[in-house]
């Protein structure tokens, strides 16, 4: 019973001490990289604020090579990290779930379109520029269980613009 408390303690003053996140909705733009498969990346999102540095939107990755095409589409939750001595720096963490399409070329007769449920799990940091535009880079692995592809890590670089 005094581990319950305990913990329901910390949870509560956590909760308490963190700042009603104040942002506004957040489209972020950008491009990137895979790893195994090697494509390159094109990505965007749309984080809609909740309340205490939490966010809720979409995450969408495509990623295109030579051999291969995934299309991974996901609702992410995105708890963003407030920093009081710089205010512009926003660190974050997400995780969410979705689907991924994968093609896969196999010269000719055997390509393979296959598509699979899809588990994000990711950070990044975001750096202000003004109150409306900011620079950012984030990093998700997706592990991908059943057929096609079923884990790549993705690296993405973009602009976010608060709206």
């Amino acid at each position: 019973m005094k581990k319950l408390f305990a913990i329901v303690l910390i949870l509560a003053s956590t909760v308490v001490s963190a700042k009603a996140y104040e942002g506004r909705p957040t489209l972020g733009l950008g491009i990137g990289f895979t790893v195994d498969p090697e494509t390159f990346l094109i990505g965007g999102k749309f984080d809609f604020p909740l309340a205490y540095g939490f966010s809720l939107g979409p995450l969408v990755q495509i990623g295109v090579s030579d051999d291969d095409t995934l299309v991974g589409i996901s609702g992410n939750l995105k708890y963003t990290i407030s920093i009081p001595e710089a205010p512009k720096v926003l660190p974050s963490l997400e995780a969410g779930a979705g689907i991924l399409i994968s093609d896969q070329d196999r010269g000719g007769r055997d390509d393979d379109t296959e598509a699979s449920f899809l588990i994000v799990l990711g950070g990044g940091l975001d750096y202000m520029i003004t109150n409306h535009i900011g620079l950012g880079a984030h990093v998700y692995a997706n592990p991908a269980p059943g057929p096609g592809e079923d884990f790549f890590v993705s690296f993405l670089f973009g602009v976010n613009i608060r709206l």
